[in-house]
């Protein structure tokens, strides 16, 4: 016997949002192809990754000129680039606005205060960013060899390169 409108309905909503959380999951993970090929989507990631905004926050000891010219080195266009170098100006920064958000990638971080807009009941907002079940991209820790956070032409060099 077939199942009734509201029945449907609610076991449509639960597989959404089940597979929805997979495919969040799975993309933090750089893992989307093997997901969308679970359930026979052709889609390549890759698309994507090229086409989103990457954000540079954090305390810089580089200029924006600079990491400009960085991004160009690596073919990045740099409209992709949203620079919010400084450690008030990130401390400001509205984290919030990048849940769920598919216009970014990927978030490059440096040296940043523990708690700042829209951390909400997290220890540190790379701890929430990191976090695969708040629903946030792919975050990049920026280190240098003392593996401390720090935003320098080396650290964006490396990271840069791997995107």
């Amino acid at each position: 016997m077939p199942l009734g409108h509201e029945e449907l309905s609610e076991i449509i909503d639960e597989v959404y949002d089940k597979i929805r959380k997979e495919i969040m999951f799975a993309n933090r993970l750089d893992n989307l192809e093997a997901v969308f090929a679970k359930y026979g989507y052709g889609y390549e990631s890759n698309t994507y990754n090229k086409l989103g905004k990457i954000l540079v926050i954090g305390d810089a000891q580089i200029s924006k000129n600079h990491a400009i010219e960085l991004a160009k080195d690596f073919d990045i266009d740099v409209d992709r680039l949203e620079l919010v170098l400084g450690y008030d100006k990130a401390k400001k920064f509205n984290f919030h606005k990048l849940r769920h958000n598919t216009n970014y990638s990927n978030i490059l971080i440096g040296p940043i205060a523990h708690k700042t807009k829209g951390v909400g009941k997290s220890n540190s907002i790379i701890n929430k960013l990191e976090n695969p079940s708040e629903g946030y991209l792919t975050t990049i820790r920026l280190l240098n060899s003392s593996r401390e956070l720090c935003i320098n032409k080396e650290t964006l060099k490396k990271a840069l390169s791997t995107l």
